[in-house]
């Protein structure tokens, strides 16, 4: 296939689009070929979810809580074994004709009734027991109706239901691509002088394969990114279809369905999926199997993985969108199609996906502080009376040190300021320890930071301080990100995580990673001194995560806003004690960004500024796991040094505050006399014109922003 042998950036390196439309054409049309192993992979998909169905609803391995869910995981199944006969009935399945009109007869829920009648009379035979029936002629007639019921009639009836709905036929997903289509020959058009109608479809949707939408999709994507600011300039993007407005209670009802639709996006869409991500999903689903026999209500976890993101075609089409958007300066597209024309760059845009989560999580959290404080840590809903024991909240506070550390030591010192280096052991252990914070992975985090402080309390700013204290805070991740934003993050050079395996690792393992490590970890842990499952996920589980959330939060918040500011007066950056208590050494702040790439974050040693972090990095180096630990003592001198000479005042030093929360306090004292040389309160009285640059990895652009 065209996309085993060259990238997207090789291709347009190779290739330009706009001087042969008719060759463009035919690069799409030989990346929606059909394949026999897509094809066989999807099928290998569907009979992997209806086994697990049968066995959730056959009652065979598990409690009957867990029928209903294996009922909807066989609806599921149902229905994209529907739209795979459907698939082959359009001649798009199979690159076999053959293949294709023998499944549009196979792949048809009719035969789920065929031989549930047929198995069923089977087993009421007396005389003779088909092999492999005698357990089930053994069942009473009660029974064997009851698993007719869950095992085919149930998941049928409510695979219809949702079919007469909104038919299994990937709409949304086909819509993304012809609007993509649309965009793209408006951009060929601008370059032949023709109008748009005078050129034919590039690709007509229905006939791409179900398993290749996502690479049609992200080959309109490379070639749109292949023309200039001028060309996209010219294109209308009214012109690319809106999504049709359904009647009030059919959307209501598309709106329920939605997490099943994203489920098959994710499963189905997928040309290439990565077997990392495979493997650590199977892991995941795993731990909630076992999970349920502790406490009945796990098996919801099963979904939390699909409530967010898009389908993969739905995200390069949207930064296609995105894309030409930023070239002429219009606000992001809604969701549903609509361009909100008048509205300023700023526009706040709900995401409603994290408002639910982090909503949910801090709620929840909320709640086992009222079931520790006020109910003696019995949790009157689900806790069976038993009450949370001081070895989990030891736990808790052990993994909240984890996490930290995996945020402070890892996601930032080193991913995103590289003050350090940290052979692959370290950094293993450090991404686990990132997991277990939960805060994104490192790629997304490392790359808004680099932004942030590229474009500190800017617009471009991710959490820009000028938006206000709540905004900073958490207001951030309520909405979507702006334009400014979204373009500082696509020019970020990222090629030194993109080479880093462990860390891309992570990035193929998301969600199912991280969750594991925030949530199931202490879960499970917590029942070897025979706690409850739902206690050590409640306590040292949501709490801990939520505590390690709000630390992380309050560096970009309370440290804009509160305390003083040493080394960088113009700056809005402070050194705060009180963050770096609960920041394990983060809230020295003000010294950070004066200096972003020197590894302690601080300028006084941790026996004077608390700064567990720093402790933890020089005992992996007295351990040989790191090295090349960065300093900017001498930068300071030069800095205060070019005070002296601007102002012609000496820089007067004190340090104020208890022990382990000093900080430093500086103030310029009386005009020197002319021929007095500059005095600085350095060791090495270094005086040099001008500061170290911060090394943020700004220079090149190392990810588009379809990965934003």
């Amino acid at each position: 296939m065209l996309r085993k042998c060259k990238s997207g950036k090789e291709r347009q390196a190779t290739f330009k689009p706009y001087e042969d439309v008719e060759k463009m054409a035919q690069l799409i049309m030989m990346e929606a070929k059909t394949s026999f192993a897509n094809a066989s992979r999807v099928m290998g998909k569907i009979i992997t979810v209806a086994v697990i169905g049968f066995m959730l609803a056959s009652d065979c391995c598990s409690g009957r809580y867990l029928v209903p869910v294996g009922v909807i995981i066989l609806a599921i199944a149902a229905g994209w074994l529907d739209a795979i006969g459907n698939e082959c009935k359009q001649q798009r399945f199979y690159p076999s004709k053959t293949l294709n009109s023998m499944g549009k007869y196979l792949f048809r829920w009719q035969w789920i009734v065929f031989w549930t009648f047929a198995i069923f009379a089977l087993s009421q035979l007396r005389s003779w027991v088909p092999p492999g029936f005698a357990r089930l002629s053994q069942l009473s007639l009660e029974e064997q109706l009851w698993l007719v019921c869950t095992m085919a009639a149930a998941p049928l009836a409510l695979m219809l239901a949702c079919r007469a709905l909104e038919p299994f036929r990937f709409r949304r997903a086909r819509a993304d691509i012809q609007r993509a289509e649309i965009l793209v020959r408006q951009l060929a058009a601008t370059r032949t002088a023709s109008d748009i109608s005078a050129l034919a479809p590039l690709i007509e949707p229905d006939l791409v394969p179900l398993y290749k939408l996502t690479s049609v999709a992200k080959v309109l994507y490379d070639f749109a990114a292949s023309y200039d600011s001028a060309d996209k300039i010219k294109v209308n993007l009214s012109q690319s279809l809106a999504s049709p407005q359904n009647w009030s209670l059919q959307r209501l009802v598309s709106t329920v369905y939605s997490p099943f639709r994203t489920i098959a996006n994710n499963l189905l869409l997928g040309e290439t999926e990565d077997l990392v991500l495979y493997i650590v999903a199977v892991l995941y689903f795993a731990l909630v199997y076992v999970g349920s026999d502790y406490f009945p209500w796990t098996p919801l976890t099963a979904f939390l993985p699909f409530l967010g993101p898009k389908s993969r075609a739905g995200r390069y089409v949207r930064a296609l969108q995105e894309n030409i958007r930023l070239a002429q300066g219009q606000p992001a597209e809604k969701k549903g199609g609509m361009t909100p024309t008048g509205i300023a760059d700023d526009a706040l845009r709900l995401n409603w996906p994290m408002v639910v989560y982090i909503c949910s999580t801090h709620v929840t959290a909320l709640y086992a502080l009222l079931v520790l404080v006020a109910f003696g840590g019995v949790c009157p809903l689900f806790g069976n009376g038993k009450a949370v024991k001081s070895e989990t909240i030891v736990l808790s506070f052990v993994l909240y040190l984890c996490g930290g550390l995996g945020i402070t030591a890892g996601a930032h010192r080193l991913w995103s300021h590289k003050s350090y280096k940290a052979a692959a052991p370290l950094r293993l252990f450090l991404m686990v320890l990132n997991s277990i914070a939960n805060q994104g992975t490192i790629w997304h985090w490392a790359r808004d930071h680099r932004v942030h402080h590229l474009y500190s309390d800017t617009a471009a700013d991710p959490h820009d301080a000028n938006r206000g204290f709540f905004f900073s805070h958490v207001g951030w991740l309520f909405v979507k990100k702006s334009k400014a934003v979204l373009e500082a993050g696509s020019k970020v050079n990222m090629s030194d995580l993109k080479a880093d395996p462990i860390v891309m690792f992570q990035k193929k393992a998301d969600p199912f990673w991280n969750l594991i490590w925030c949530f199931a970890l202490p879960a499970f842990v917590s029942l070897q001194w025979e706690d409850s499952l739902w206690n050590g996920f409640l306590v040292a589980g949501v709490l801990k995560y939520v505590i390690n959330l709000n630390a992380t939060w309050a560096v970009n918040s309370v440290v804009h806003a509160m305390g003083n500011r040493p080394y960088n007066p113009s700056h809005a950056t402070t050194e705060n004690g009180w963050v770096s208590l609960f920041a394990l050494g983060e809230g020295w702040h003000n010294w950070h960004h004066a200096f972003a790439w020197d590894y302690a974050t601080s300028e006084l040693g941790p026996l004077q500024q608390f700064n567990p972090t720093k402790v933890f990095i020089d005992t992996m180096a007295f351990l040989g796991l790191a090295w090349d630990r960065k300093r900017a003592h001498k930068a300071w001198a030069q800095r205060k040094a070019r005070w002296v000479s601007e102002q012609g005042r000496p820089v007067e030093e004190s340090l104020e505050g208890p022990p382990l929360f000093k900080h430093r306090v500086t103030t310029f004292g009386p005009p020197l006399p002319e021929d007095s040389p500059p005095t600085l309160d350095n060791d090495d009285g270094t005086v040099d014109n001008g500061d170290v640059p911060m090394d943020t990895g700004d220079a090149a652009v190392g990810t588009s922003s379809a990965e934003q």
